[in-house]
Parts: C-alpha cells; sequence; structure tokens
C-alpha cells in the first residue's frame, strides 16, 4: 500500500473488523469487548513493519534530498497514513501509529533538521520553515531525564538571527 498499490479497502477493513470481533467474549450478562487480538496479531505486526519501513525510507530520502523537501515528504507521509488508519485500521490505531511516524520521521532526523533551519530562514523559505514548525512543534524529546520540546533549538537560532539581524541594522544607522 505504502508504494503505491492498490487495496480493496472494504476487504481490509473487514479483516480488521474479524480481528476486533474475535476478542468479544461473552459473559452471563454482558458483551465485553477486547482487543487483545487485534493488538497482537494485527497492530503490533503492523506497528513493528511500518517502523521498519519508514526507517529505511526517510534514511534514503534524506540523504539524497535536501530537508525542505524531506519535511514535504514527511508532512505527505503522515497524511497518507491518517486516511489508511481511518479508512481500515480499528480507531484505537491511529494514536500509537502517528507517534510511531512522528518518532521515526522526525524525532531520529532532528539534528538534521535543526541544523537547516538557520540556512532556510537566511534563504526566507517561508513554506518550509511553516511547515518545519508544523511538523515538530509538538515533538517532545528526552534530554538529561526530561522532556522538552522539539521547537527550543530553532528558537535559540531565531533568537540569535534576530540579534544579529538588528545589531547589523543598528551598525548601518551610524
Amino acid at each position: 500500500v505504502r508504494s503505491g498499490e492498490q487495496v480493496d479497502t472494504h476487504l481490509l477493513a473487514g479483516v480488521v473488523g474479524g480481528y476486533v470481533n474475535l476478542g468479544i467474549s461473552q459473559t452471563e450478562n454482558s458483551s465485553e469487548k477486547t482487543l487483545a487480538i487485534y493488538d497482537r496479531y494485527l497492530e503490533k505486526p503492523l506497528l513493528d513493519a511500518t517502523g521498519t519501513f519508514y526507517a529505511q525510507e526517510s534514511s534514503a530520502f534524506i540523504g539524497l534530498h535536501s530537508v525542505g523537501e524531506y519535511l514535504l515528504k514527511v508532512e505527505r507521509r503522515m497524511a497518507e497514513e491518517r486516511e489508511r488508519a481511518r479508512q481500515y485500521l480499528y480507531q484505537s490505531t491511529e494514536k500509537p501509529l502517528l507517534a510511531l511516524l512522528t518518532d521515526t520521521l522526525l524525532a531520529k532526523h532532528l539534528v538534521l533538521i535543526h541544523s537547516t533551519f538557520p540556512i532556510l530562514l537566511e534563504n526566507k523559505k517561508h513554506d518550509d520553515l511553516k511547515r518545519m514548525y508544523a511538523l515538530i512543534s509538538g515533538v517532545k524529546v528526552d534530554k538529561g531525564g526530561a522532556q522538552v520540546g522539539a521547537m527550543e533549538p530553532v528558537r535559540e537560532n531565531f533568537e540569535e538571527a534576530v540579534w544579529k539581524d538588528g545589531l547589523a541594522a543598528v551598525d548601518l544607522l551610524q
């Protein structure tokens, strides 16, 4: 599916429904749903395969393209996976799927993404800067045991650029 193959989404939705229904257990007084079978036999292998696929794809792509192009691809891939999850996966899968994509496609490449911010800013690549903000603003990274926002280095670089430009403007006035 991720490589452009056509699939029967109704059939996939039916298979997913079958895994969910296998987890319904009847007791004397109620019908209780558990997702243990779905989680174990469908969701976990799906997430593992998704992580492997995107780790390989992202490493190959980012090595051959600009960060701006990479961020565009990430934006597209996130939308595609969100749509796939809504079309034929159980509703509880979307959140861990998007968290996996955020980690695999963004958090693991933050050093490179952060390093290009000054270049994008200097070259006035506004669309790339907006995309960078939209994609990494919600990402949290571990820094010395604390969770910090992935935008912090961007904020620091932006502050530095503003100071530098401000001082240059003042020098021009003198």
